[in-house]
């Protein structure tokens, strides 16, 4: 499981504590179900098993969001959800899959073009500057 990921399912129950005791506990259990998603989907080696028990969390968490937010519609990754199982016994564990540090990185070259406000030659300002950051970043480690 990602760092990231174990850290926010394991330590946020811990640290908003204080409100829990007012929490709905059905809202709790979705956070539950979620949670052990998380952990099923983020695993590097699954079997069978795991992949029917995801099933079955993915429909309970599904089924208690349409109860406990009756006037919210589910948003289109409630739905892809659904198909984790499926694409996990066709392509492999998600963990692999994962595309988190290239939309990091595009997100800086996003940030970067709106900044500069140079749209002549875009590719040329954005890999200009890239370059640039990388040797600021490179020549402080020295």
């Amino acid at each position: 499981m990602l760092v990231w990921a174990r850290g926010l399912f394991n330590w946020l129950p811990l640290i908003i504590a204080n409100v829990l005791h007012k929490a709905d506990p059905m809202k709790m259990r979705l956070f539950y179900l979620l949670r052990c998603t998380v952990e099923i989907v983020l695993s590097p080696l699954l079997c069978d098993t795991h992949l029917i028990y995801l099933n079955d969390l993915i429909a309970k968490h599904y089924g208690l969001f349409r109860i406990c937010f009756l006037d919210g519609r589910l948003l289109y990754k409630h739905h892809r959800m659904i198909h984790y199982a499926r694409i996990i016994r066709r392509s492999g564990p998600l963990l692999g899959m994962m595309v988190i540090r290239y939309e990091a990185k595009h997100n800086f070259a996003k940030r970067l073009a709106h900044v500069t406000c140079n749209f002549k030659n875009i590719s040329y300002s954005v890999c200009r500057r890239h370059q640039m950051t990388h040797a600021l970043n490179g020549s402080s480690y020295n």
